[in-house]
């Protein structure tokens, strides 16, 4: 099916001439120009220009994401997905950002991979107990409440991004002045909150050739969270306010000491509440993902 796709987009892009050579800000330019004047048949060949361009990004997907399909054409998917939702926000085209369109597709398509494993996420724990989003997955998100792509400088999305989305959380819990649930959550992101298994997955490639690799996954665990409440360190109050904004001393000691006299059993349904409460607000979620 991807083989006859391929041919098509070559078969698009062949009408610009010579494709190969004009450089990604050039076809993103004219993606977006055609976008904008509903040019279809500039559409087609300029999309498939991209495409073509970034279609090593298809099998690099694969190979880095086999625990959650080894379907290419769901990886196909996410490529278009993200050079439509670049070329939507068209950040290279304003000089202030210091970045170019490939840099903005790259960008993308680990954000699209992230939507798709939230989502995934979603459907699958939908309902059951200690289901949650990944919070140590590298989401390019800011504390400071900036939209995902303004944070785009580099092809790889920086290191110290990976935990943004969690301190964002978490201050904003700060802000509601729900400073238990903002324990929790920190606890939950930043220490050993996950159980991994391995198992061997034998199976084909699309070509009928046998594939075998190791899939690794991973389920919270709130055993290990509860663990974590019952041994803070004496210095918690001094880390939390070196890491988060706005925490008002005595409020956060109030919320600390009701964690430290909770029994077991409580520490658990505040848990299961606190993540409850995190799945059920859409609206914090979609700002996060998709602002």
């Amino acid at each position: 099916m991807l083989q006859q796709v391929k041919k098509d987009c070559m078969s698009a892009a062949s009408r610009l001439g010579d494709y190969q050579a004009m450089s990604v800000d050039t076809l993103a330019d004219g993606y977006c120009k055609a976008l904008d004047e509903q040019d279809m048949d500039n559409m087609d060949s300029y999309l498939g220009a991209l495409i073509l361009r970034f279609w090593y990004r298809i099998n690099k997907l694969l190979q880095e994401n086999l625990n959650y399909s080894n379907d290419r054409t769901e990886y196909f998917d996410w490529l278009v997905e993200a050079i439509n939702y670049a070329c939507k926000y068209r950040k290279w085209q304003d000089p202030a950002n210091k970045v170019n369109a490939q840099q903005c597709i790259n960008q993308c398509i680990a954000t699209i991979r992230l939507q798709h494993y939230y989502v995934s996420n979603l459907k699958k724990n939908a309902g059951a107990y200690g289901s949650m989003v990944s919070l140590d997955d590298n989401v390019a998100g800011d504390p400071d409440g900036k939209r995902l792509l303004d944070t785009i400088e580099s092809d790889e999305i920086p290191a110290d991004q990976e935990s943004h989305v969690v301190e964002y959380l978490v201050q904003y819990y700060i802000n509601n002045k729900k400073l238990v649930e903002a324990i929790i959550l920190d606890n939950i992101a930043f220490q050993d909150s996950y159980k991994l298994t391995k198992k061997v997955v034998r199976t084909t490639d699309e070509e009928g050739n046998p594939v075998k690799y190791h899939e690794y996954s991973s389920k919270f665990w709130p055993y290990r969270v509860v663990q974590a409440l019952n041994a803070l360190p004496d210095d918690y109050l001094e880390y939390f306010m070196e890491k988060y904004e706005d925490v008002v001393p005595v409020e956060f000691e109030a919320a600390l000491n009701s964690i430290k006299k909770a029994n077991n059993q409580k520490l658990y349904k505040s848990i299961e509440k606190t993540l409850a409460g995190l799945r059920a607000n859409k609206e914090l979620l979609e700002e996060l993902f998709y602002a």
